[in-house]
């Protein structure tokens, strides 16, 4: 048996093993900083030994989740670090101009935020579609924190006389090598392509439609071990939707690996278009046909 990466627990020790190739390396492999990894140590360390089930995706609502905030309390100690890392490096996604936004958090790739920039003005004003998506997996910088300050460790390794101690310390260093000292010095992947008036406010109408219906379950049962996270935020104004809003007001919402044909899982869709749109690997007419046809989803 090759190394084990104790996590602990309240209620006991939960192992991973790790091989002499890399870091949590599994069969079938589990990249560095996956929803899996994530969510294993977060489960064992905040709550109890394990994971918590994946819930099957019938049981999914079909509406958004309310946000947790940092102020209410909402967000984790553990998950804190993370999200404000995302903002640092992504900083560019949350400008004042910045519409609405879908920040986009995998189990097994990097991190994306994908959004419209001044979605909000008269129609006939400049409307585009951007994204921002580092070249590696920020977890990776609080999967590093949590062995630095032993919240995970190695627990053995694959010879009985191993010095744990040197195999954990070759692990940090092992992905400290990996990244930039400071995190903003991270490369990012950047598109930025406009996009017709009309289509942005069709597209931001029926994003602002499904973050409406965003409502709080009696017992949440929406999260699981891996998958997507989309965290979408919009503004709302009067010019968007042709319905008075006084004051302007900002939305938000989320879901985990939502079904494909539920309201979230068609706006997660929508969102991932923009990307492609962007990309130059979808025309403005899809964004249309996927935005009219969460709209008419919206009104039933």
């Amino acid at each position: 048996m090759g190394n084990m990466l104790a996590i602990p627990a309240h209620f006991g020790i939960a192992f991973i093993p790790l091989n002499q190739n890399g870091p949590f390396s599994l069969t079938p492999p589990i990249p560095v900083g996956s929803r899996l990894m994530k969510r294993s140590a977060f489960l064992v360390i905040v709550a109890a030994f394990g994971v918590a089930p994946a819930y099957p995706q019938q049981q999914q609502p079909d509406h958004l989740m309310p946000e947790g905030s940092i102020l209410s309390g909402g967000s984790s100690l553990f998950m804190r670090k993370y999200e404000e890392l995302i903002v640092d490096v992504l900083v560019d996604g949350y400008a004042r101009d910045v519409t609405l936004r879908a920040v986009v958090l995998p189990s097994f790739s990097t991190e994306h935020l994908v959004g419209l920039r001044s979605a909000n003005v008269a129609e006939g004003a400049s409307h585009r579609v951007f994204y921002l998506r580092p070249t590696i997996q920020l977890w990776n910088y609080e999967l590093l924190n949590m062995m630095q300050t032993g919240a995970i460790g190695i627990l053995k390794g694959s010879n009985p006389k191993d010095d744990v101690s040197k195999l954990q310390a070759e692990e940090i260093e092992r992905l400290r090598s990996r990244l930039p000292a400071n995190p903003k010095d991270v490369a990012l992947t950047r598109c930025e392509k406009p996009l017709d008036a009309a289509v942005a406010q069709q597209v931001s109408a029926a994003w602002i439609g499904v973050l409406l219906e965003t409502r709080y379950l009696p017992a949440d049962h929406t999260d699981g071990r891996d998958g997507v996270t989309y965290h979408f935020s919009a503004f709302q104004s009067e010019v968007l939707t042709g319905q008075t809003v006084s004051p302007p007001r900002f939305l938000a919402g989320e879901a985990w690996s939502p079904p494909d044909d539920s309201k979230p899982g068609r706006l997660a869709e929508l969102a991932e278009t923009l990307v492609r749109y962007c990309d130059g690997k979808a025309e403005a007419t899809e964004l249309e046909r996927q935005a009219e046809a969460l709209a008419k989803r919206l009104e039933k």
